[in-house]
């Protein structure tokens, strides 16, 4: 992806490069994430950190969802008979965002966990969702109310320890299960490990 929207959605571009081949990062699209609604995609963090509001459209009309609408359950969406994905609105924001997940290997691989986290400066508050880790995408309140109060929006700092606590939030949020890929053990402390990464990068100075 390349810019003007990978400088106004920096972390969807991260999640973007991420996805399989250049062949079929050519040939995918956000409303194929949306569509399929599989955990493990990669575009689907990013909506959900965002607040991403996906359009439909049929013979019927049209209408428009909150992402957290939209998808309802593991390859499950609130999409009707009939009704084609015809867009996303995201917000852009005022901070720092960022996508991140583990694999098997270091390209070309379904994400065993995956996280994306973006700072809104004006609004004053961290958004963290992850994915892989659960039925659909999950987001975790605990954690960003902690880190709206334990960082520092002015400085762009936080502590090590805060960091590391915020890290321990987003894994008790997530759901995991274990499967042929990884230990849904494992998964939980992946999405510890990326959540306080990204924070850190979101918030470099101590």
């Amino acid at each position: 992806m390349e810019s003007p929207v990978a400088e106004l959605l920096p972390a969807l571009a991260e999640a973007s490069r991420t996805v399989g081949s250049p062949q079929i990062r050519h040939a995918g699209t956000l409303g194929g994430n949306l569509g399929t609604c599989s955990p493990a995609g990669d575009g689907l963090p990013v909506v959900s950190a965002l607040d991403g509001i996906v359009h439909m459209a049929s013979a019927a009309g049209e209408r428009s969802l909150s992402v957290h609408e939209f998808m309802i359950g593991v390859k499950r969406t609130a999409r009707q008979p009939g009704e084609l994905i015809t867009g996303v609105t995201l917000p852009v924001l005022t901070g720092w965002q960022g996508y991140s997940k583990v694999g098997v290997r270091n390209a070309m691989v379904i994400a065993l966990a995956s996280t994306c986290l973006a700072t809104d400066l004006e609004g004053r508050n961290v958004r963290l969702a992850l994915g892989s880790v659960g039925p659909t995408i999950l987001r975790c309140a605990e954690a960003e109310a902690f880190a709206a109060t334990a960082v520092s929006f002015e400085t762009r700092s936080v502590s090590v320890a805060d960091a590391r606590r915020f890290g321990e939030l987003a894994a008790a949020a997530s759901r995991p299960i274990d499967d042929h890929r990884a230990t849904a053990e494992y998964r939980r402390h992946a999405i510890g490990v990326l959540a306080s990464r990204l924070l850190r990068r979101a918030f470099p100075n101590e």
